[in-house]
């Protein structure tokens, strides 16, 4: 090969590929630039999540604090009830035996 040749192969070469390295740096900065916007995206996502999951935690929190003083208060009322139950129980066994009915 003469000495021309290898010059024409390179001129011809070499443009070629500082075309594609161009291409191939640019292309790379454009995915690191869209990386970073995904992770930006991905944690205000997080972040909106965790807001709203501390919002519906604290309500979540305050609606079985009102189950439990509903349940407390039934407890008092069934309480209630049974001790009179008991009562009329007792007054019923008091009438049935003054009347010598055996229950």
């Amino acid at each position: 090969m003469s000495e021309m040749q290898v010059v024409t192969i390179a001129l011809t070469t070499v443009p070629t590929m500082v075309t594609v390295l161009i291409g191939i740096l640019i292309n790379n900065h454009r995915l690191g630039d869209m990386n970073m916007s995904i992770h930006r995206r991905i944690d205000d996502v997080k972040d909106t999540l965790r807001a709203e999951m501390a919002r519906n935690h604290s309500e979540m929190l305050m609606k079985f604090a009102e189950l439990d003083q509903r349940v407390t208060s039934l407890e008092t009322r069934l309480d209630r009830v049974e001790t009179r139950l008991d009562r009329l129980e007792t007054r019923l066994d008091h009438i049935e035996h003054s009347l010598g009915i055996k229950g």
